[in-house]
C-alpha cells in the first residue's frame, strides 16, 4: 500500500467544516474525515490555526474554538514556518501577504499534491496545484468504490 496523497489544507475550508458554511460545507467535511481516517495527510500551517482560533473565538467563543482547533490538530500535521518562509514571501510580491506566506511554507512540504481552498486566485502562483475541496474530490474515487480504492 502507498503512502497517503498530502495535501495541504486552507482556513477557509476549516472555517467552512467549522462554522457549517454553505454550499462548502460538505466537501470540507468529507476531506477531514478521510484526513482524520489517514486515507490522505494533510497539512497546514500554525497560522492557519492561528486564523482559524482568531474567527472561532468571536463566534462561537474562546472554550468551543480551542476545542476544535485541538481536535483538528490533532489530524493535520503543522508545517513549519520560519525566516526562510517570510523572505519568500516578501520576495513573492503578492498582494496578500498571508497567503504569499502560505504558500512559501506548503511549497516546502515534501510531494505535497495539492492546496486545497476556495480562494484559488492567490493560490494560482503556488507552483502546485489549488483546488477547492469539491473539484479534489470529485478528480478521486470514492472511498470503497468498485474501481479498487
Amino acid at each position: 500500500m502507498s503512502a497517503p496523497e498530502i495535501i495541504w489544507i486552507d482556513s477557509d475550508v476549516l472555517l467552512d467544516h467549522l462554522l457549517r458554511r454553505d454550499p462548502w460545507n460538505e466537501a470540507a467535511t468529507e476531506l477531514l474525515v478521510r484526513g482524520a481516517a489517514g486515507q490522505i495527510d494533510l497539512r497546514s500551517s500554525a497560522l492557519v490555526f492561528a486564523n482559524v482560533h482568531y474567527i472561532l473565538r468571536k463566534l462561537v467563543g474562546k472554550p468551543a474554538a480551542l476545542r476544535d482547533i485541538q481536535r483538528l490538530a490533532a489530524f493535520i500535521g503543522i508545517a513549519n514556518m520560519g525566516q526562510v518562509e517570510v523572505t519568500r514571501a516578501f520576495d513573492s510580491g503578492m498582494s496578500d501577504f498571508e497567503d504569499a506566506l502560505q504558500i512559501a511554507t506548503a511549497i516546502r512540504v515534501p510531494n505535497l499534491s495539492a492546496i486545497l481552498t476556495r480562494n484559488l486566485g492567490d493560490y494560482a502562483q503556488a507552483g502546485v496545484p489549488a483546488m477547492t475541496p469539491r473539484d479534489w474530490l470529485a478528480s478521486r474515487p470514492a472511498v470503497g468504490s468498485s474501481d479498487g480504492s
